[in-house]
């Protein structure tokens, strides 16, 4: 036998099926063989050709970019609940929270450029909030971080402070133009009461021209003592002359109210008025005579009465000596009565 049928009867001999429990060296080989080509084919098949069949590199495949946000990942633009406040680390560093890019250090600069007083309670509380959390984040740096939080509740007073201070200034400033608009209604009210008055003056200086001139005229006739004042105006007041007499009597016209005392002589009644020194403060009496006439208008003896008061009007045409009870000389103005108003009862 040639070597070759030698070699296919050995091959042959080892690819031809033994029973399962059989022990032949020859199994064993069989299975080694076949464990060998297996493992060869695995490692083959796991390997990807390093060159395509023109002998170029293969490019690399592309990778596939994910449709979402991938869970966990941290978003490039994704914007922090607070990003308005400053950060642990802008805390730890300027725990007072000056703005260092103001020149001087402005007092009453804070973080981001923004005056104290411009921030709310709300927003130093947040402050407050978060200088917390990062203490409690780093308890190495809870010192740097208590004094930021009491920098921001000091600065809580005064924004409370700041609000309380504007809103008193407000109240004030509403309060004076408050004053203003009730002094400017109180100077318009006293314009309008004043014209009204004036106006009523008017009318009534108007009526009493008219009145004047009619009496004048004898289209009305007296019938008080107001119009005895119109028709023989100007007239002054009595009760001067009869405290003190002129040396010279000026011949005027007097008007004034009249205590009746007695008659003194047929056609001459005596009056009289009391009165009180301004010192001393004691009362004074005066007298003044009453010349009656023809002339005079009202003149009814039989219903005055002494101790009555009389309004009474005429000329001051002499004066009269007189002695009082004590034996002192006084003198008193003689009036020529023209008219006699209303009766008056003490």
């Amino acid at each position: 036998m040639s070597n070759i049928a030698l070699r296919c009867l050995l091959l042959a001999l080892v690819m031809q099926p033994y029973p399962a429990f059989a022990q032949n060296p020859l199994d064993q080989m069989r299975g080694m063989i076949e464990q060998l080509k297996n493992s060869v084919n695995l490692t083959l098949g796991a390997q990807q050709p390093a060159q395509q069949s023109t002998g170029q590199p293969s490019a690399p495949a592309p990778s596939v970019a994910p449709t979402g946000p991938v869970p966990n990942q941290p978003q490039p633009n994704a914007r922090s609940e607070s990003d308005s406040l400053p950060s642990c680390s802008q805390i730890k560093a300027n725990p007072w929270g000056r703005d260092n890019t103001k020149a001087a250090l402005d007092q009453e600069q804070w973080y981001f450029g923004k005056r104290v007083t411009d921030y709310s309670t709300a927003e130093l509380q947040a402050y407050i909030d978060k200088a917390f959390a990062c203490a409690s984040s780093a308890p190495a740096d809870r010192g740097v971080y208590q004094m930021a939080i009491n920098k921001a509740n000091g600065l809580i007073d005064r924004v409370k402070e700041y609000a309380k201070r504007q809103a008193d200034e407000a109240n004030s400033k509403a309060l004076i133009e408050a004053q203003k608009t009730a002094e400017a209604q109180r100077r318009a009210q006293q314009a309008q009461e004043k014209a009204a008055e004036e106006a009523k003056e008017a009318a009534d200086s108007k009526t009493l021209a008219e009145r004047q001139q009619k009496l004048k005229t004898g289209a009305a006739k007296i019938t008080s003592i107001d119009d005895a004042k119109l028709f023989y105006a100007p007239v002054k007041d009595l009760l001067p002359v009869m405290e003190s007499p002129l040396l010279t009597p000026d011949g005027a016209i007097y008007s004034g109210n009249v205590i009746l005392d007695l008659q003194e002589k047929p056609g001459v009644i005596r009056g009289k008025t009391v009165y009180v020194l301004a010192y001393p403060h004691n009362l004074q009496i005066a007298y003044v005579l009453l010349q009656t006439t023809k002339a005079t208008v009202n003149f009814s003896p039989e219903s005055m009465r002494i101790g009555g008061i009389v309004q009474v009007l005429g000329r001051y045409i002499q004066n009269a000596q007189y002695q009082t009870v004590a034996g002192e000389t006084k003198t008193a103005p003689i009036l020529d009565v023209l008219y006699f108003g209303k009766r008056y009862s003490q």
